[in-house]
């Protein structure tokens, strides 16, 4: 049986996921210039592990499933998740009881792991894309900014 603190963890995450696909569909990051929204990106330049995921998600609210590939790899895979875990929690809160036959794949470290690792792998090429082509754009950081201050300065 659910306790009455589970049950409005469920209903909190339920109402989460709703937001998050209500703002995929009515932000649209291509047309408002795709507004910087990563803290690592906006200080150091450089792209987080969930880089493009906002954009992923928009382009998949909007049926645009090559765009969200291109965004972020695992940016559909999250979707998917997040779609599937709304009649999942909705079914736990109807009935008040824990769904044991799926948490052992859903909690599975070996599918974390799995995961996790593919997550880096996938991040680390973007990374070596990334630097290939220039790497740290001057204005697209706090810290180029300041790089570049500084150099104006010294020469």
């Amino acid at each position: 049986m659910l306790s009455s603190r589970q049950m409005r963890v469920r209903i909190a995450a339920i109402v989460a996921i709703l937001a998050v696909f209500a703002v995929s569909w009515f932000y649209r990051p291509d047309a408002s210039g795709g507004v910087n929204l990563c803290p690592l990106r906006f200080l150091l330049g450089v792209p987080c592990l969930a880089c493009g995921l906002t954009r992923s998600f928009c382009s998949l609210a909007h049926c645009e499933f090559g765009a969200a590939v291109r965004h972020h790899l695992f940016g559909p895979l999250v979707f998917a998740g997040m779609t599937l875990a709304i009649p999942y929690l909705a079914w736990e809160v109807a009935v008040r009881k824990r769904l044991t036959f799926l948490n052992c794949v859903l909690f599975s470290t070996r599918v974390a792991y799995v995961l996790g690792f593919g997550l880096m792998f996938y991040h680390a090429g973007r990374l070596y894309v990334f630097f290939g082509c220039g790497g740290f754009p001057e204005n697209d950081s706090i810290v180029g900014v300041i790089v570049s201050w500084v150099v104006a300065r010294l020469a």
